[in-house]
């Protein structure tokens, strides 16, 4: 395997660990805060990061301005983040053989 190729290998394995950790349960209140962030945008809504906070109160996630949101992540009975461990380790380990072939 060719040194580009391993650090390509590398790379990938660094960008899925980084989605590893944003999907993770200590990532929850800024993965809210991004969706509340997207909806502003999609709705045409002004708003600077400092707008949007992470809520104390129970069964707000979220609060800008005067609104209150509640995120909920609809997962079919899936465990977070199984299915990124699993894609994980059958893309690197395709991309291995693969890239051994060469």
């Amino acid at each position: 395997m060719s040194p580009t190729d391993r650090q390509f290998i590398a790379d990938l394995q660094q960008h899925a660990a980084e989605a590893r950790t944003l999907f993770s349960n200590a990532e929850k209140p800024a993965r809210e805060r991004m969706v509340v962030r997207a909806l502003l945008r999609c709705i045409g809504v002004s708003f600077s990061d400092d707008d949007i906070r992470t809520s104390k109160e129970e069964q707000i996630d979220v609060v800008f301005g005067q609104a209150s949101f509640q995120v909920m992540t609809i997962l079919g009975g899936r465990k977070p983040g199984q299915d990124w461990r699993e894609r994980d380790a059958q893309s690197f380990r395709r991309l291995r053989q693969g890239l051994s072939r060469l």
